[in-house]
């Protein structure tokens, strides 16, 4: 796919090749960008949660993007003290499950996708605490150090952890623990859990939360 078209320009045969084969190529080209186009607007599942945690209080996400197709509900479950938010994306640069779920965290890092997914989390918190805590553009995230994956139950999920911190001051407020699951087709799923940092701080990894998840997905 893209992989090999990107390494034939890497040699100079390679070079040479494309300037005697040059229709075949382009045409290569074209296919692959149709293929990557069209299949970001295939239909993906709907979120799931544990009954318990009652129906979702937003089933849609105003920031995220026309493509590719996502679904973006989220919970705020009082007894965790925690707002989830559930993503199904799907990612057609990639069909296989085999490392979609850390290629797809760095790209939502590097093109700063966790900023406009936790927008919405941070507007459902201000919903349910009856007052602005913080306005979505006046924080940024800090990662916190921890290992590229964490097992929850029998099942290794790639995961990120990060702090939201206020830009005035630098101080960090909230913890953001985001857990990814990729299925065959290109689609990923996320989970992120919005705690505040002390209430973190009795499961650091959300492993309740998560692992209640992933028993009903």
């Amino acid at each position: 796919g893209p992989v090999v078209l990107l390494l034939s320009f890497a040699s100079p045969r390679g070079r040479d090749d494309w300037k005697t084969n040059t229709k075949p190529r382009l045409f290569a080209v074209s296919m692959i960008v149709v293929i990557l186009l069209g299949s970001g607007f295939l239909p993906i599942s709907t979120p799931t949660a544990p009954t318990d945690w009652g129906d979702p209080e937003l089933v849609e996400n105003p920031n995220a993007d026309f493509w590719p197709a996502s679904e973006q509900y989220s919970w705020w479950v009082p007894s965790e003290g925690a707002v989830v938010t559930v993503i199904h994306v799907r990612m057609p640069h990639q069909y296989s499950p085999f490392a979609l779920e850390s290629t797809s965290l760095w790209l939502a890092d590097v093109l700063g996708k966790d900023d406009q997914r936790l927008n919405q989390a941070i507007d459902l918190l201000n919903s349910q605490l009856g007052f602005r805590l913080l306005n979505p553009e006046d924080f940024h995230l800090r990662e916190v150090a921890t290992a590229p994956t964490f097992e929850y139950g029998d099942e290794e999920l790639s995961i990120v952890h990060q702090r939201v911190v206020i830009d005035l001051g630098s101080i960090e407020i909230l913890d953001v623990m985001t857990a990814a699951r990729a299925g065959w087709g290109g689609e990923l799923q996320l989970i992120s859990v919005l705690r505040s940092v002390g209430t973190s701080e009795n499961d650091p990894m959300a492993e309740k939360l998560i692992s209640d998840w992933l028993a009903v997905n």
